[in-house]
C-alpha cells in the first residue's frame, strides 16, 4: 500500500515536470521575442546615448574654440604653478636632507662621545 502510494507521488510528480516543461516550450518564442525586444530597446537607448555624447562633445569642441585665448592663458598660470610647486618641493627636499645628515653627523658626535665616556670609565681598570 505505501509502495503504491509512493509510486503515485512519483508518478504524480513527473506529470507535474512533463507539464512545466511543455508550458516552458510553449511559452519559449514568447520569452525569446521579449528578449529581442528588450535588447533591441537597449541598442537604441545606447545609440540615443551616444548621440547625445556626440553633441555635448561638439558643443565643448565649439565652447574651447571660443574660449581658447583664455584656456591659453590659463593654461600657462597653471604651468608657472606646477614650476613653482616643482621648486618648492625640491627645496623641501633638500631641507630635509640636510636635516637627516644633520641628524646623523649628532648621532656620530654622540656615539663618540659615548665611546670617549667609555674609554674614560675603563681607563683605570687597564691601568
Amino acid at each position: 500500500m505505501l509502495l503504491l502510494l509512493l509510486l503515485l507521488i512519483l508518478l504524480l510528480l513527473l506529470l507535474l515536470l512533463l507539464l512545466l516543461l511543455l508550458l516552458l516550450l510553449l511559452l519559449l518564442p514568447l520569452l525569446l521575442l521579449l528578449l529581442l525586444l528588450l535588447l533591441l530597446l537597449l541598442l537604441l537607448l545606447l545609440l540615443l546615448l551616444l548621440l547625445l555624447l556626440l553633441l555635448l562633445l561638439l558643443l565643448l569642441l565649439l565652447l574651447l574654440l571660443l574660449l581658447l585665448p583664455l584656456l591659453l592663458l590659463l593654461l600657462l598660470l597653471l604651468l608657472l604653478l606646477l614650476l613653482l610647486l616643482q621648486l618648492l618641493l625640491l627645496l623641501l627636499l633638500l631641507l630635509l636632507l640636510l636635516l637627516l645628515l644633520l641628524l646623523l653627523l649628532l648621532l656620530l658626535l654622540l656615539l663618540l662621545l659615548l665611546l670617549l665616556l667609555l674609554l674614560l670609565l675603563l681607563l683605570p681598570l687597564i691601568l
